[in-house]
């Protein structure tokens, strides 16, 4: 039971370490304000293209398995605006 358990109550230690040491970093006078807004619009931006891939895809799935309902009670013209609105 112990070796069971050993394995996610290490894991979970080093993520409050993780977690804790990034805390630690971030206190004033410690984060170098230039760098992180540097990395902030890298991730942001650099995310991009992934985030409308993925939201595309959503909308598609989402028309794909909507209409064929929306088709049995006569309101197949509303799919694009439900999708719309969703994504």
């Amino acid at each position: 039971m112990v070796g069971v358990l050993s394995v996610p109550i290490r894991y979970i230690g080093a993520l409050i370490l993780l977690g804790a040491e990034g805390v630690r970093f971030a206190l004033p006078g410690r984060l170098d304000k230039g760098e992180a807004l540097r990395q902030f619009v890298f991730v942001g931006l650099g995310s991009l293209p992934l985030v409308v891939v993925t939201a595309a895809f959503t909308g598609m799935v989402l028309a794909l398995h909507t209409a064929h309902d929306m088709r049995e009670i006569g309101a197949s013209g509303l799919v694009g605006g439900m999708v719309a609105l969703s994504v």
